[in-house]
């Protein structure tokens, strides 16, 4: 249209103001708005801790071990002189000296007895439907009983066997209770009645 082409004043002078004020600011840079200064860096706490543990190990200082009173009762000297085992080095009693031929009759003889009171817990489930035709018991859970009572024994038998094997030795302590516990087996065989197999198992 021909209206466009005419010259519009009021723009004209926008556009001398904008170039002398670019002009002065980038000649002598009197009167220009001064410009910002770059921000520095401020180390935070997890950048000084990351600075502190990459520094080199000998400038830092060195660790001291405080003993306390249960560290230092717990070693030789804080023991009662009767419960130390001291051998010697041709002591026949030092399980280091035992021949090989006994050292495997002494894991096979401990393997064997572990093996046998394990089976003895587990073999008593094959024999319920037997013990329920036989004792004339009605209800399956209660002739599981004697798997029960016999678990409950061993977390029993547990809490007074162990201090007597620290006292007495492991070997007596292992002769005795496989002994009581192979003579316990015949009560459970000439049992009458399933009460009394619950209770010696218990026992034995």
């Amino acid at each position: 249209m021909p209206g466009d082409d005419a010259p519009d004043p009021e723009k004209d002078e926008v556009r001398e103001a904008y170039a002398t004020s670019s002009n002065d600011g980038s000649s002598d840079g009197e009167g220009a708005a001064p410009r910002p200064q770059p921000l520095e860096a401020v180390p935070s706490s997890r950048s000084s801790r990351r600075a502190a543990s990459a520094r080199p190990a000998e400038d830092a200082a060195p660790l001291s071990r405080s003993r306390t009173g249960a560290s230092a009762g717990s070693g030789a000297a804080g023991r009662p002189a009767e419960f130390e085992v001291a051998f010697g080095d041709e002591d026949a009693a030092n399980p280091r000296n035992f021949s090989l031929r006994y050292k495997a009759w002494v894991i096979f003889a401990v393997s064997y007895s572990t093996w046998v009171i394990v089976l003895y817990s587990t073999s008593y489930t094959a024999s319920i439907p037997g013990l329920m035709r036989e004792f004339r018991v009605a209800s399956a859970p209660v002739a599981t009983l004697g798997v029960t009572t016999y678990l409950l024994g061993l977390a029993a038998g547990s809490l007074v066997v162990a201090p007597l094997s620290e006292l007495y030795g492991r070997r007596p302590v292992y002769i005795v209770c496989l002994a009581v516990a192979t003579l316990l087996v015949l009560p459970c065989c000439l049992a009458s009645s399933l009460a009394e197999i619950v209770a010696v198992r218990f026992v034995g």
